[in-house]
Protein backbone atom coordinates (compact mmCIF):
# COMPACT_ATOMS: atom_id res chain seq x y z
CA UNK A 1 0.00 0.00 0.00
CA UNK A 2 1.27 3.49 -0.84
CA UNK A 3 0.58 6.70 1.06
CA UNK A 4 -1.00 8.33 -1.99
CA UNK A 5 -3.57 5.49 -2.20
CA UNK A 6 -4.96 6.21 1.29
CA UNK A 7 -8.08 8.33 1.87
CA UNK A 8 -6.81 10.64 4.63
CA UNK A 9 -10.23 11.42 6.15
CA UNK A 10 -10.99 7.68 6.56
CA UNK A 11 -7.59 7.11 8.19
CA UNK A 12 -7.96 10.14 10.51
CA UNK A 13 -11.29 8.84 11.87
CA UNK A 14 -10.71 5.06 11.70
CA UNK A 15 -13.45 4.58 9.10
CA UNK A 16 -13.86 2.36 6.06
CA UNK A 17 -11.03 -0.20 5.92
CA UNK A 18 -9.31 1.29 9.01
CA UNK A 19 -9.49 0.32 12.69
CA UNK A 20 -8.36 3.14 15.00
CA UNK A 21 -5.75 1.99 17.54
CA UNK A 22 -4.54 5.24 19.08
CA UNK A 23 -5.17 8.98 18.94
CA UNK A 24 -2.94 11.66 20.46
CA UNK A 25 -3.73 15.37 20.73
CA UNK A 26 -1.19 18.15 21.26
CA UNK A 27 -3.34 20.06 23.76
CA UNK A 28 -4.69 22.46 21.20
CA UNK A 29 -4.75 26.08 20.27
CA UNK A 30 -7.60 28.56 20.12
CA UNK A 31 -9.45 27.09 17.13
CA UNK A 32 -7.85 23.70 16.39
CA UNK A 33 -5.79 20.98 18.01
CA UNK A 34 -3.10 18.93 16.33
CA UNK A 35 -4.08 15.27 16.24
CA UNK A 36 -2.24 12.09 15.27
CA UNK A 37 -4.34 9.01 14.54
CA UNK A 38 -2.81 5.51 14.31
CA UNK A 39 -4.87 2.84 12.52
CA UNK A 40 -4.58 -0.78 11.36
CA UNK A 41 -5.83 -1.74 7.89
CA UNK A 42 -8.55 -4.37 8.42
CA UNK A 43 -7.49 -6.49 5.41
CA UNK A 44 -3.68 -6.50 5.40
CA UNK A 45 -2.88 -5.50 9.01
CA UNK A 46 -0.53 -2.64 8.05
CA UNK A 47 -0.18 0.19 10.58
CA UNK A 48 -0.47 3.76 9.29
CA UNK A 49 -0.78 7.19 10.91
CA UNK A 50 -1.71 10.69 9.81
CA UNK A 51 -1.31 14.11 11.43
CA UNK A 52 -4.27 16.48 11.06
CA UNK A 53 -5.96 19.48 12.70
CA UNK A 54 -9.24 18.91 14.55
CA UNK A 55 -11.59 21.93 14.62
CA UNK A 56 -12.65 22.86 18.18
CA UNK A 57 -15.83 24.80 17.39
CA UNK A 58 -18.81 24.22 15.13
CA UNK A 59 -17.40 26.93 12.82
CA UNK A 60 -13.93 25.39 12.46
CA UNK A 61 -13.38 22.78 9.76
CA UNK A 62 -11.05 19.84 10.28
CA UNK A 63 -7.86 20.26 8.23
CA UNK A 64 -6.45 17.13 6.58
CA UNK A 65 -3.15 18.30 5.12
CA UNK A 66 -0.87 15.58 6.55
CA UNK A 67 0.63 12.77 4.50
CA UNK A 68 0.00 9.25 5.87
CA UNK A 69 3.09 7.37 7.06
CA UNK A 70 3.85 3.77 8.08
CA UNK A 71 4.06 2.84 11.75
CA UNK A 72 5.34 -0.16 13.66
CA UNK A 73 4.19 -1.56 16.98
CA UNK A 74 6.46 -2.43 19.90
CA UNK A 75 6.13 -3.27 23.58
CA UNK A 76 7.83 -1.35 26.33
CA UNK A 77 8.13 -2.23 30.01
CA UNK A 78 7.48 0.72 32.27
CA UNK A 79 9.29 0.59 35.61
CA UNK A 80 6.62 0.79 38.27
CA UNK A 81 5.40 -1.29 41.13
CA UNK A 82 4.39 -3.68 39.72
CA UNK A 83 6.06 -3.30 36.30
CA UNK A 84 3.69 -3.36 33.34
CA UNK A 85 3.97 -3.67 29.58
CA UNK A 86 2.51 -0.98 27.35
CA UNK A 87 1.97 -1.13 23.59
CA UNK A 88 3.48 1.87 21.79
CA UNK A 89 3.76 2.99 18.16
CA UNK A 90 6.60 4.66 16.24
CA UNK A 91 7.37 5.55 12.65
CA UNK A 92 8.54 2.57 10.64
CA UNK A 93 12.09 2.66 9.37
Amino acid sequence: MKAEDIEVTDLAHGEGPWEELDREDDGGRRWTKGTTTVCRHKENGELWAVDWECGLTECQENIYDGTPYRMESYEETIPARPARKVRRYRKAA
